[in-house]
């Protein structure tokens, strides 16, 4: 599935013109992480939004008793970060790479610069 559609799924972003998707496709990386590779660490502040194309990922937290659980399971189609194009809070979660993936991600910086330059 092309990127657009992807982002058509995303509640955030279901209210979109094509052409806005498409202002946001341009600003998205694209990436393909290995097996066994975190993509964000629970605490780290979040600079980037992602979304999975291809893969699995895995869900830990650590709780207050530093105890690490698993929480759940990210497949293709699943989004995750939302929080980070807006606020930059720190992560809830480490969440790692269980399958080769492809993604693609949004950073913060650049989703502020085309939310200046396109404000509707």
């Amino acid at each position: 599935m092309d990127l657009v559609e992807r982002l058509r799924q995303v509640p955030l972003f279901a209210r979109l013109s094509v052409d806005d998707l498409t202002r946001l496709a341009d600003i998205a990386a694209e990436h393909t992480v290995r097996s066994g590779v975190p993509l964000v660490h629970q605490s780290n502040l979040g600079s980037r939004f992602f979304i999975i194309d291809r893969g699995e990922a895995i869900i830990h937290r650590v709780d207050d008793k530093g105890l690490r659980q698993t929480v759940g399971t990210l497949h293709a189609g699943d989004y995750f970060g939302a929080t980070s194009l807006f606020l930059g809070e720190p992560r809830d979660a480490t969440i790692t790479a269980l399958t080769e993936m492809h993604i693609w991600t949004i950073s913060r910086t650049d989703f502020q610069e085309l939310l200046d330059a396109y404000p509707s």
